[in-house]
């Protein structure tokens, strides 16, 4: 009897799915994190050839584009 219980929870078990969503998140949220890693780390990544372009953008605006962020705000242009 303890058997047969034994071998009816087992397969219970391997036609349940609903732990086989949150492995799946798991998963990608992991290889999320790796693309990331590989993003930002290292010489010649693709964060530091990003940050070498608008440099380069930058420079060739005469240096017009600033470290700032957001929208408005700004010195306004007055007369003098």
């Amino acid at each position: 009897m303890f058997i047969k219980a034994l071998v009816q929870r087992i397969k219970l078990f391997l036609i349940e799915e609903k732990g086989a969503s949150g492995i799946e998140y798991a998963v990608i949220a992991a290889m999320v994190a790796l693309v990331l890693i590989g993003f930002m780390s290292g010489d010649g990544s693709i964060g530091d050839n990003l940050d070498k372009i608008f440099t380069k953008i930058s420079e060739g605006l005469g240096g017009v584009a600033g470290g700032g962020g957001g929208a408005g705000g700004g010195a306004g242009g007055g007369g003098s």
